[in-house]
């Protein structure tokens, strides 16, 4: 490729970068505006604790000044947005902390949650789904097709309960809740790495379980699917006439009388054509694996498709749970005061 080829490729590639990078500016916003609507239309005042018996009325209308909650809406939501634009999201009315600290601390354990269980589907459902395939009627594959259909049948949410049941209060193998042990802070770089491992196991369990079943399912028809095609070939086949280039021949002749039909098969090796004359029983068994070729290029698109959109249903499962645990500590967030 030239220079002026690979600078144009660069080109495209840097403008696809930057509109997807300002596509994100609109939608960053309008999150930023629900979430400020729904704390300001949610039921309830942040401030209610203040009227309980012992706090004067007076303090509590001076604190809830203090704090600009007095303030016109339009008001606070200029001040919401420019704190937003600074990391700067108030104070947890209840955790008497900042809720950007919390966010963050959030985000972290659903990352260090949704990773593990990312990899996990994939890796046990690919390994349930090859392994079901290849013993096709087997005891592996009724085994595991029965487990699979039953484990996708389940929510997360429902296979929580009972694996919380058996694991953590029956067999008492597993901590029931937390990322880490009370005393973890007390322990060394591996075993606190053990603990915080340990704590994961039940939810990874719960919500790793469906997932790679459906996975196991899909892979376990498609890799027969591919397994049924037989051999594969690639290239194209078609029906030819040719001159032979022998001095007097009739395909020389006015008019000229060309060889054949004969079958041949063209494909590209290493970036140079490559063809080879077939018999008519040769060109249709050619025929027949090319078409194999194309349905196995088909069959791997579809399970690259299907991968990417449990991928994406897998990272916006993160993000809603980010932004539910954002809703849920601003409804109780105290407003910002400007400084």
């Amino acid at each position: 490729m030239t220079d002026s080829g690979t600078t144009a490729d660069y080109s495209r590639v840097t403008g696809f970068v930057l509109r997807r990078l300002l596509s994100v500016l609109p939608l960053v916003w309008g999150t930023a505006t629900l979430v400020f609507l729904l704390v300001e239309v949610a039921p309830g005042d942040p401030f209610d604790t203040l009227r309980e018996p012992g706090v004067s009325p007076s303090t509590a209308i001076r604190l809830h000044e203090a704090l600009g909650a007095d303030r016109p809406f339009l008001v606070r939501y200029v001040d919401w947005l420019e704190g937003l634009l600074h990391g700067d999201l108030g104070t947890s009315w209840t955790y008497r902390q900042p809720a950007a600290g919390l966010i963050r601390e959030a985000a972290l354990n659903t990352l260090t949650l949704a990773g593990p269980a990312l990899i996990l589907q994939f890796a046990l459902g690919l390994a349930a789904g090859f392994v079901a395939a290849r013993s096709r009627g087997g005891f592996a594959d009724r085994g595991m097709s029965a487990a699979a259909a039953a484990l996708y049948s389940v929510p997360s949410f429902c296979l929580a309960l009972p694996l919380t049941w058996l694991l953590a209060v029956r067999l008492r193998w597993l901590p029931v809740s937390q990322m880490h042990s009370l005393d973890a802070a007390t322990l060394s770089a591996l075993p606190r790495l053990l603990d915080t491992a340990r704590h994961l196991v039940l939810p990874c369990l719960a919500l790793v379980l469906p997932t790679a079943a459906g996975i196991a399912l899909y892979v376990r028809d498609q890799v027969r699917a591919a397994l049924d095609l037989g051999f594969v070939s690639q290239g194209s086949v078609v029906l030819r006439h040719t001159h032979c280039g022998a001095p007097g021949c009739r395909c020389h002749a006015d008019p000229p009388q060309l060889h054949g039909p004969y079958w041949q098969w063209t494909r590209r090796d290493s970036g140079r054509t490559v063809t080879r004359r077939l018999t008519e029983p040769q060109a249709r068994l050619y025929q027949e694996w090319i078409t194999n070729r194309r349905r196995l290029a088909g069959i791997v698109a579809e399970m690259e498709r299907v991968c990417d959109q449990a991928a994406e249903l897998l990272l916006q499962e993160a993000d809603q749970s980010m932004r539910d645990r954002h809703v849920d500590r601003t409804t109780h967030r105290s407003p910002r005061a400007r400084p």
